[in-house]
């Protein structure tokens, strides 16, 4: 997302040096009608919760971003608690040898 995020605003700075004037509500506009469906979430709280009507784009992108890192962060914690599982179920297994040599848990 922040690569995207990144582009748009290199795009907009491309319009603005063609001399076309873009306004942030366009910005913002547009930065919103681009989002999958995931984010439907974020942009509802976004726009119900605007007081002035006049949304800011890196209001608009600092919300998205974060999103994506609490998003981020739900998937590296369980991750993280299915390494520790397999940890623990790894460790508590008994190795022993069996006649021919092999290794049976």
């Amino acid at each position: 997302m922040t690569y995207h995020i990144n582009n748009l605003n290199m795009l907009f700075a491309q319009l603005s040096v063609a001399n076309y004037n873009i306004v942030e509500n366009e910005c913002v506009e547009f930065l919103l009608h681009c989002l999958l469906d995931s984010y439907d979430q974020p942009v509802i709280n976004i726009t119900n919760y605007n007081i002035g009507g006049y949304l800011h784009f890196e209001d608009v992108a600092w919300a998205i971003l974060e999103k994506e890192s609490k998003q981020k962060n739900i998937v590296d914690i369980v991750e993280s608690s299915r390494q520790v599982e397999a940890l623990v179920m790894t460790k508590g297994r008994s190795t022993k040898y069996g006649s021919s040599g092999s290794q049976t848990h």
